[in-house]
C-alpha cells in the first residue's frame, strides 16, 4: 500500500523549517493517520521521544513504557534490542519500534519478542527507512524492502498492513539534503521534489512510492489465540 496523504502545504513548510527531513515529516503524517496508542504502550527503541509522538493519537490512560540501550535517554527499561526484552509475556496492548530495526543485526529474536510480550490482538507499529543514508547508531545493518518485512513479520503476525512513502524525486532531495545546509534552500528544493514526484504519479500510479520509497510504516496485529 502506499501513503497518500492529505496535508497542506503549510504542514509540510512547518515540519521543514523544524529542520525534519521529508522522510521524518511524511512518516508523521502518516503516523497521524494510522497510528493510535491505548492501554500499555511498549516503545522500544525510544531514545530521548521523537517528534512523532506529537502527532501521534493518544487514548485516554494510555501508559508508555520506554525501552532503550542508551542510559543517558533516561528510559523507563534500560536494555538491548539484540537480546530477550526483560518484560513478561503477553503484557502490551501496543508496541511502537520506530527507526530502528535497521540497528538490530538479531532482528528476527527481536520480532519474536515483540510478539511474546503482546496480548493478543496487540499492534505493533514499525517505522523502517529505506532510501537513506548510512547510520551507524552505533552500527546500521539493514534495509529492508516491503517484500521482505512482509514476510518476516507474517511468520509470526495475522494481520500485515505496509505503507510505503516517498517517490523518485523525493527520495532523491532526501540523500541531497543531507549536503544542504541553507533552511530555506532545502526547503525550496523539497516542494520541487514534491511536485515532480506528484506529476510522475499521475503517469506511473502509487508504483512510484513503491519503487522509490524512502521508507515504511508498518502495522502488524497478534493473532487473538496466541
Amino acid at each position: 500500500m502506499d501513503g497518500s496523504l492529505d496535508i497542506s502545504l503549510r504542514e509540510l513548510v512547518a515540519e521543514l523549517w523544524r529542520g525534519k527531513s521529508i522522510g521524518r515529516s511524511l512518516l508523521n503524517f502518516i503516523a497521524r493517520d494510522k497510528v493510535v496508542l491505548s492501554g500499555r504502550v511498549l516503545d522500544l527503541g525510544s531514545g530521548a521521544g521523537g517528534s512523532h509522538y506529537r502527532f501521534i493519537k493518544q487514548e485516554p490512560a494510555t501508559s508508555i513504557i520506554s525501552v532503550d540501550m542508551n542510559y543517558n535517554y533516561r528510559a523507563d527499561i534500560v536494555a538491548t534490542l539484540e537480546s530477550p526484552l526483560p518484560v513478561k509475556d503477553a503484557v502490551g496492548d501496543v508496541a511502537m519500534l520506530f527507526n530502528c530495526l535497521y540497528l538490530v543485526y538479531h532482528y528476527q529474536l527481536l520480532i519474536e519478542e515483540i510478539h511474546r510480550v503482546l496480548k493478543p490482538n496487540g499492534k505493533v507499529y514499525i517505522a523502517a527507512p529505506f532510501l537513506f543514508g548510512f547510520t551507524p547508531e552505533p552500527a546500521d545493518y539493514f534495509r529492508y524492502t516491503e517484500t521482505a518485512l512482509d514476510r518476516i513479520l507474517k511468520e509470526k503476525f495475522t494481520a500485515v498492513e505496509i505503507i510505503s512513502f516517498g517517490g523518485l524525486f523525493l527520495a532523491a532531495i532526501n540523500l541531497l539534503n543531507v549536503v544542504i545546509k541553507v533552511r530555506l534552500f532545502r526547503i525550496f528544493t523539497t516542494l520541487i521534489a514534491l511536485g515532480l514526484d506528484q506529476l510522475l504519479t499521475r503517469f506511473v500510479g502509487s508504483r512510484n512510492k513503491r519503487t522509490y520509497p524512502i521508507g515504511y510504516l508498518v502495522i502488524a496485529e497478534k493473532g487473538m489465540s496466541e
